[in-house]
């Protein structure tokens, strides 16, 4: 679907509820309705929306930044899962970048953590960094226009015209 698709798609929708909708009003609706899309998707509502994304991991950081992928927006950070290292050997979650120097017990595995737009990675002993490896995680994506599924093309429309059809707040003037 293109971006004039989808304003065509979600006034046609608003046409049978008996709405006029204003064309800049549809634009900003889509780019709420994509990110709406994407926050349903990362609380795993959508699983079309995710998939593998592989990154080099050099000195322990892999920038994220890096992927360059037509289809998505961004990844959305929260939704990653299922880390892997060069050898497909799966690795624990921390929840935190300070909690990797924490030494856990050692059973020779890799823990990560998420912050900001990094994957970091340290061994179980809290002080070794993995080797420079390209790593691969499953993550959900915020998808571009021209990328959502179409299975999810209504579901769009829909969210779209809801953003739409609603009242904007009314913008105080103070006069004196």
């Amino acid at each position: 679907m293109t971006d004039d698709e989808f304003v065509q798609k979600v006034r046609d929708r608003g046409k049978l509820l008996g709405l006029t909708l204003a064309p800049d009003t549809l634009w900003t609706a889509m780019d709420d309705a994509l990110a709406e899309l994407s926050e349903e998707a990362s609380n795993g509502r959508y699983p079309l929306l995710q998939k593998d994304f592989t990154v080099a991991m050099v000195s322990g950081v892999a920038d994220m930044s890096a992927i360059s992928d037509a289809t998505l927006s961004s990844i959305l950070v929260k939704s990653i899962r299922n880390v892997r290292g060069a050898d497909g050997t799966e690795w624990l979650r921390d929840y935190s970048r300070a909690g990797l120097s924490h030494e856990k017990l050692a059973l020779g595995r890799i823990w990560f953590a998420v912050t900001n737009n990094s994957l970091y990675g340290m061994l179980d002993d809290g002080l070794t960094l993995p080797d420079d490896q390209n790593v691969t995680f499953n993550a959900h994506f915020c998808p571009v226009i021209t990328s959502v599924p179409p299975e999810l093309e209504n579901e769009l429309i829909d969210i779209g015209l809801s953003y739409a059809i609603r009242p904007t707040p009314e913008v105080a003037v103070d006069t004196v």
